[in-house]
């Protein structure tokens, strides 16, 4: 099998395909206002680089959020026009499950921050498993503030764009690891892996229906 996979969620723009043997090509920019020009070359680029026409795929992942309003919209009307326009499967990621697929299961948890409003973040906290990280509850609305507040004993690691506010801190608790920063930026190949593990388990999304991942906002996580 073979995916195309993006994420427009954040301020990188990032397109990747990958097979049953993992990566093939990936491209990664910071998009800034300029997405939606900007992500028809880069497809165009990563299907060149892999020599892989856009109907030969056998599907088209894309991140579903949460994230920002504007990418997440322009990221999955690009992705349902390629569905439509190749007659290919659409498949829908998680932006937290995609981030999370670079944690070694060696934490206890883990926590992904992703930047909502300018004092919020959309706080999700993953556990570790046998078949890898699986949320933990709901994903919440936490002030910049509050970030580690109420989270669980033991190690936790701690990463996405939201973290940045722990990376100024002082006196973070050591028992919160932040990630490297490369760890919060999302991979094309690693959306495109996933849409490769949902075909294989028959988890098509609705290319009509699809929207993107809004989380209701509303204080707390546990």
């Amino acid at each position: 099998m073979r995916t195309l996979g993006m994420d427009t969620s954040g301020p990188f723009c990032t397109v990747g395909t990958a097979g049953d043997a993992g990566l093939i090509a990936e491209l990664t920019v910071h998009a800034g206002r300029n997405l939606a020009e900007k992500l028809p070359d880069l497809v165009n680029r990563v299907l060149s680089d892999s020599g892989i026409r856009g109907q030969d795929l056998d599907g088209i992942a894309v991140s579903i959020g949460p994230g920002s309003f504007t990418g997440l919209r322009i990221g999955l009307g690009f992705a349902k026009g390629l569905a439509f326009g190749w007659d290919r499967p659409l498949l829908a990621v998680p932006t937290m499950d995609g981030l999370m697929r670079r944690v070694p299961s060696v934490f206890s948890r883990a926590a992904v921050a992703i930047p909502s409003r300018k004092t919020e973040v959309y706080l999700g906290l993953f556990r570790p498993g046998e078949s890898g990280w699986t949320i933990e509850g709901e994903i919440k609305v936490r002030e910049n503030d509050r970030i580690t507040s109420g989270l669980p004993p033991g190690d936790i690691a701690m990463l996405g764009e939201g973290m940045s506010v722990l990376r100024r801190k002082d006196g973070l608790h050591s028992r919160f690891h932040l990630m490297p920063v490369e760890s919060s930026i999302p991979s094309g190949v690693l959306i495109a892996e996933m849409g490769i593990e949902l075909l294989k388990r028959g988890v098509i999304a609705d290319a009509h229906g699809l929207a993107p991942m809004y989380i209701k906002r509303f204080k707390g996580i546990l």
